[in-house]
């Protein structure tokens, strides 16, 4: 399990930022309904995982050039 946190640009352009990680058993707590075993889960992660074509990520934007270019601490932030 992983958030992933993107910055946008003023264009509506969305950047990656960073991809971390959620603790705690890949988070089996956070699943309320309906009630499942982590074998469960997990073998329906597994199914999910194989049945999905592989992502390659685009590294287009990657190279720090949103926040370089913003002149002040506040505007990184906006």
């Amino acid at each position: 399990m992983a958030r992933i946190d993107f910055l946008a640009s003023d264009a509506g352009e969305l950047f990656l930022n960073e991809v971390n990680t959620i603790p705690g058993s890949l988070s089996h707590y956070l699943f309320i309904e309906p009630k499942e075993t982590l074998a469960e889960q997990l073998a329906k992660d597994i199914r999910e995982a194989r049945e999905r074509p592989t992502y390659t990520p685009l590294t287009q934007g990657a190279d720090g050039s949103v926040l370089q270019s913003a002149a002040t601490i506040a505007q990184k932030l906006a």
